[in-house]
């Protein structure tokens, strides 16, 4: 808990709200962080949106080429990595 704190120290309750509204989606974390190859913003599709906004755990595609499936999946891990805590490690993992 006090790291979370240390986190929000300082914003006003707006930015925190703001910044609360952002972690808590992946749509919302990938239009803000991620950014296409060409340095323009990561917008979603429609169906993308809602595949990540989707709470199941499995999402099953009968999709063609070109639809987005491959910027689904990365949002969802790189989403999850950066807001769940122990998110980018795996104990198990030896290298």
């Amino acid at each position: 808990m006090e790291k979370e704190k240390l986190l929000t120290e300082g914003l006003t309750n707006k930015e925190e709200t703001e910044l609360i509204k952002i972690l808590r989606s992946p749509v919302n974390w990938g239009e803000f962080y991620l950014s296409n190859r060409d340095a323009t913003p990561r917008l979603y599709w429609e169906h993308q949106k809602e595949d990540l906004e989707c709470g199941d755990r499995n999402i099953i595609h009968l999709d063609g080429r070109k639809v987005g499936k491959t910027e689904v999946i990365v949002t969802d891990v790189l989403h999850y990595a950066f807001t769940t805590r122990g998110g980018c490690g795996y104990s198990g993992w030896r290298f």
